[in-house]
């Protein structure tokens, strides 16, 4: 996932699904997406795929969609939940 492509119920998907209802702080995002690593991390390395590709911003403290991540999200649909158990 290098590229930052998004695909069907990645973390990239949360990410646009979540952002597709409100902005979202970097906090929050992390913890949507189940990301161990730290907050700058994340942003650096996981965030900034999905900004190469122009499909989030940054709005002060908050994380926005672009037109174009609008657009993504909207391709993709909602994120279906995991199955439990097994």
């Amino acid at each position: 996932m290098s590229s930052g492509t998004v695909v069907k119920n990645a973390g990239s998907h949360r990410i646009l699904h979540a952002l597709s209802t409100r902005s979202c702080t970097p906090r929050e995002l992390k913890l949507i997406v189940g990301a161990i690593n730290s907050v700058m991390r994340f942003e650096n390395e996981y965030m900034m795929r999905l900004v190469n590709n122009g499909l989030v911003e940054k709005v002060g403290f908050s994380w926005a969609l672009t037109p174009s991540g609008q657009i993504r999200a909207s391709e993709l649909g909602p994120v279906e939940e995991k199955p439990t158990g097994a």
